[in-house]
């Protein structure tokens, strides 16, 4: 019979109802329960000290987020505390543009012609004949080789795509005199991107990048092939080691593609959702937008006769790893064909990943792939058919709906180091819950507000000026320049060539510039108003549109915009472009379309703090989480909308529409839309090569609201160098807890604050409107920015000086700033084309619709002061 026991620990009871249980055993009921109540206590004592020890002591999981894609796979739901970022910097010593050319005209011919000059983006086709080796010659923008240092170590890339070749002849890249590396000769209709380092010797320190066909097996190759993107970095020894070990989407990340001097700029973390899908709304449309309707965020129908039309999904992914798909399919049935069917693509739609089924739920491994695209396509053109709540997960089985719901860090800031090194690097770092950087580099814009002067060392060719006591707190010869074509100008003597530049020990900067740049003729030395013109970007030039080069200053002076070229008719045609008064006239804006701005990037003698902006918290759950780390991150950048010819509200999208006054940086895609700082989810997104992402409404007058303040989140599209956030999550109980009460701490003083600013703007006080049609506040550090305000007992006054757009609706007042009746009054505007002063009118009207009227063509600036009674 079994001994009966209590129920909690187990200790032996005796069995009153058996007469053997007449005697007392000492074991059993002593020895036996003693050692099981021993036993207990120990195990109770071990959870309860374990238990003391989460509730008493932190515990914290460290952990690096590398850049690019990854998967952290977390013990717990958690935010992630970050510990540090460090900056770096990529100076890409092709610049922004690049002199082509052959090395035979007779064998290699060129898109774009033979020795032009162009931007290292620009895609250039190359033919090759098989009498000869054929190659392309990159320099620099003025035909001159490149300058190496001896024993230095350089890295030279390019994205190539072969479209065909012949024969044994191999395709290299690489450079003249320090060899090339094979291009894949196989990977045809494809981008690669080729790497080739080498060190610099001393007995050859010029070269120029290089891509075309060699000799091989007694004959040449015929070849066509495409080439962008040229880059050439001076990089560290440790990298120039490291390289061979990189795998290519490694080396694509460490050393991509940029634009003269780029540091790292505003950096992100991003933690996918659980479901990595975006809504429907962030489809990319491939058919006719008539026949595919989106019900919902996450609902989709095909109209009948839609028979091939599909919506796709692109989503990034980690190569080589399994996700699970599922949906609901209304009117699905095993039975019989649904209509509607799903499968996976890379992204160009043509090759496939996992087919197109009618089951409900699927898993797939992505292979090689960095971005899918998850296709719905309609296969029934007699009925109309119908999907919701999709749901694309890590898991390698389904899991119940959810929308996507990511988790992002994004800073606003610039984190430089020495390029060539990676030390003195810009550090972020986090106290009481606002984020800052210790800085050690500074970036200044050399522009006309600068005291230019004529330095004291130029020679022919090229002038020398300077500013004296500039720039503040500097490591002498620690500059870096970028010329307005993109050109990188080193650090040297000023006083023996051109496109130098010097920060000297006395505290003054110093830069050469040529005279086919300035304008400025031998013999002849520009006054300070001048330089600045030039510093704007404006060449000078005499009444024949040469140099100018009368020493005494008396003849006829005109101006043009650096890059322009004058015609043969120069003195009937355009005289327009003509500035007799440099200075008083001469803004950036009248060149920001084209040009760039000289800039400066210095090492500081002194580290400063200074603030980060920030938005966002990043935090795991529980599990498999897909983390992003990248930069180029905007947030909340103010847009105006221009409606297009369809009828249809846009928003960056100077493609759809030319009037769209564009994001300020090309987008790469679109975060999200605020109206009113309240996230709009109902804008259709779409992306194009030349132009970026853009949005606009789903159908004429769907969405937008004039009275409304739009803003935008964007991922920039050129690229800047990504670093690894370093940081930890909680583990335990304790930690969560001093967590918790760190952020409602950190909370409740940033809500005092927003009381605060809210009651700031509460009191009457000036409100800056979304301008339209073009229309933007002119900014010369003098101006305020088109604005209104309510007075009492007058009406509403509107003051600010505006360029640049076109007739019709400037801006729309809201309810309660709107008059009774239509108000009408003249203003001072100015028309650059035709050097005279205009007074159009202003209508505005008691919808609020604020308008320029009576103008037969767009003034350059209006000046606004007037009170509209309500």
């Amino acid at each position: 019979m079994t001994n009966p026991v209590t129920p909690n620990i187990g200790l032996n009871k005796i069995d009153r109802t058996s007469p053997a249980t007449t005697y007392f055993d000492l074991e059993k009921y002593i020895d036996q329960n003693a050692d099981t109540v021993d036993r207990f206590a120990g195990e109770a004592s071990q959870a309860i000290e374990a238990l003391q020890q989460r509730l008493d002591t932190e515990a914290r999981r460290e952990v690096v987020l590398q850049p690019g894609l990854q998967i952290v796979n977390a013990e717990r739901s958690a935010p992630f505390s970050l510990s540090g970022i460090k900056g770096r910097t990529l100076v890409n010593l092709a610049g922004r543009m690049s002199n082509r050319s052959v090395n035979d005209p007779a064998v290699t011919t060129l898109s774009v012609g033979n020795g032009t000059t162009g931007r290292n983006t620009e895609t250039i086709n190359v033919s090759v004949k098989n009498t000869n080796e054929g190659y392309i010659v990159f320099r620099q923008v003025d035909g001159k080789e490149f300058t190496l240092i001896p024993d230095n170590y350089y890295l030279i890339s390019m994205d190539v795509k072969v479209n065909s070749i012949s024969g044994p002849g191999q395709l290299k890249a690489g450079a003249t005199w320090y060899g090339a590396v094979d291009v894949d000769n196989t990977s045809t209709g494809v981008w690669q991107r080729v790497y080739h380092s080498f060190k610099a010797t001393a007995e050859r320190t010029f070269l120029h990048p290089i891509v075309g066909t060699c000799y091989a097996g007694d004959v040449f190759a015929t070849a066509n092939f495409d080439v962008r993107n040229v880059s050439l970095y001076e990089i560290s020894k440790a990298d120039y080691d490291e390289l061979p070990s990189l795998s290519e989407s490694q080396k694509n990340i460490e050393y991509p593609y940029v634009d003269s001097v780029q540091p790292v700029r505003n950096p992100y973390a991003t933690r996918y959702g659980e479901n990595l899908l975006p809504p429907f709304y962030e489809a990319s449309y491939r058919t006719k937008a008539s026949r595919v309707a989106i019900v919902s965020p996450y609902e989709l129908a095909f109209q009948p006769g839609g028979d091939g039309d599909f919506t796709a999904l692109h989503v990034p992914v980690i190569p080589y790893c399994d996700y699970t798909f599922s949906y609901e399919h209304e009117g699905y049935s095993p039975a019989e064909n649904a209509g509607l069917a799903w499968g996976v693509t890379g992204e160009d739609y043509m090759t496939g990943v996992s087919g197109y089924t009618y089951d409900l739920t699927g898993t797939f491994n992505v292979g090689n792939r960095h971005r899918i695209a998850v296709v719905f396509r309609s296969f029934d053109t007699s009925k109309q058919t119908s999907c919701r709540n999709p749901m694309l997960t890590l898991s390698p089985t389904p899991k119940p709906f959810k929308p996507r719901e990511d988790s992002m860090l994004a800073l606003q800031t610039d984190l430089y180091a020495d390029p060539a090194t990676g030390e003195n690097a810009d550090e972020v770092f986090e106290k009481d819950g606002q984020y800052f950087k210790m800085a050690k580099w500074k970036k200044v814009v050399l522009d006309g507000a600068l005291n230019w002067t004529i330095g004291p060392s130029s020679a022919a060719g090229y002038r020398q000026v300077q500013v004296t006591s500039f720039p503040g707190n500097a490591v002498p010869g620690s500059g870096i320049v970028t010329k307005f074509n993109g050109k990188i100008i080193p650090q040297g003597s000023t006083v023996a060539s051109p496109d130098v530049n010097a920060i000297s020990s006395d505290g003054n900067f110093y830069i050469s510039i040529s005279n086919t740049d300035s304008g400025w003729g031998d013999g002849y030395t520009p006054t300070p108003d001048e330089i600045k013109a030039y510093f704007m970007g404006w060449v000078m030039r005499d009444m024949s549109a040469g140099p100018y080069t009368d020493p005494t200053g008396v003849a006829q002076k005109t101006w043009t915009p650096i890059g322009y070229t004058p015609p043969a008719n120069w003195n009937s045609t355009w005289v327009h472009l003509r500035k007799s008064v440099p200075v008083s006239e001469i803004s950036p804006s009248l060149n920001d379309k084209t040009i760039t701005l000289y800039q400066l990037v210095y090492q500081l003698a002194t580290p400063t703090v200074e603030p980060i902006v920030s938005e966002g918290m990043l935090t795991f759950n529980e599990g498999l989480n897909q983390v992003e780390i990248g930069t180029g991150i905007v947030f909340r950048e103010p847009i105006a909308a221009v409606k297009d010819g369809g009828g249809r509200w846009n928003l960056g999208n100077t493609l759809a529409w030319t009037n769209a006054p564009g994001f300020k940086n090309k987008a790469r895609d679109i975060i999200g839309v605020y109206k009113n700082s309240r996230l709009d989810t109902g804008w259709v997104r779409f992306i194009t090569d030349k132009v970026g992402a853009a949005v606009q409404e789903p159908s004429p007058n769907a969405l937008y609201d004039p009275t409304a303040t739009y803003t935008v989140t964007y991922r920039m599209l050129d690229n800047s160098p990504i670093v690894p956030f370093s940081g930890s999550y909680t583990t335990n109980e304790k930690a969560m807890l001093q967590e918790l009460t760190n952020v409602v701490q950190q909370n409740t003083s940033a809500v005092s604050v927003l009381i605060n600013k809210k009651a700031d703007k509460d009191a009457p006080g000036w409100i800056t409107p979304t301008l339209l049609n073009g229309w933007a506040s002119r900014n010369t550090g003098y101006d305020a920015p088109l604005s209104y305000r309510k007075i009492d007992g007058l009406g509403v006054q509107v003051r600010g000086i505006i360029q640049l757009g076109t007739t019709g609706t400037v801006f729309f007042l809201p309810d309660g700033y709107r008059p009774e009746k239509t108000h009408f009054c003249n203003v001072m505007g100015y028309m650059q084309s035709q050097a005279s002063y205009i007074y159009p009118y202003i209508t505005v009207t008691p919808d609020g619709d604020f308008r320029i009227d009576a103008v037969t063509s767009p003034p350059t600036w209006l000046i606004i002061d007037t009170i509209i009674p309500l």
